[in-house]
């Protein structure tokens, strides 16, 4: 007898796919460790690649998918890609961003979530949470009690590798020259 996905049968196969899946992804990812260097070449590389990386989000995330609310707020402020890129280069990253909070570009914790509805002078919309999950390649599905109820978060291997990046840095930062 075969089950949906959330059957056991179906299901549990599914799971144990994506798993499989996702340890070998990591073993690949993880085979050579982050040293103190590589570490920091990595977050210098992306400090002076930030605003390349902001707009590349931006497109790929936000102008590319109707869905995202950010699209809609941005074309309610009245901003194209072209004018967003402008902007981004002329005054720089920080000042384009609070020119857009400013302007009502930003959401808040409750519309993030689609707690609450998002609500602009002449703009009132809902938000599906879901449109944010922009994890891409293997990953595993985390499930939490969560204090305010069960709770689902997907854990991709970009992720992974992101926070493993700042492992190496974090004695220096507090002042130890070495590792004990």
């Amino acid at each position: 007898m075969r089950k949906n996905r959330n059957g056991t049968i179906s299901g549990t196969l599914h799971s144990i796919q994506a798993s499989i899946r996702f340890a070998f992804s990591l073993l690949s990812t993880f085979k050579e460790p982050w040293s103190p260097e590589k570490s920091e070449s990595f977050m210098r590389q992306g400090i002076e690649n930030r605003i390349k990386n902001f707009l590349d989000l931006c497109d790929s995330q936000i102008f590319a998918n109707n869905k995202n609310p950010y699209q809609s707020l941005f074309d309610h402020a009245g901003y194209t890609r072209e004018k967003l890129a402008s902007k981004v280069r002329c005054q720089g990253l920080e000042a384009t961003l609070s020119e857009l909070a400013a302007e009502g570009v930003y959401l808040d914790i409750e519309e993030f979530k689609g707690k609450k509805p998002v609500i602009r002078p002449g703009l009132h919309m809902t938000v599906d949470a879901s449109v944010f999950d922009i994890i891409k390649g293997p990953s595993l599905t985390l499930k939490s009690s969560g204090s305010r109820g069960p709770g689902r978060t997907r854990i991709g291997i970009h992720g992974l590798s992101l926070l493993a990046s700042n492992i190496p840095l974090m004695p220096s930062l507090s002042g130890v020259s070495t590792p004990p």
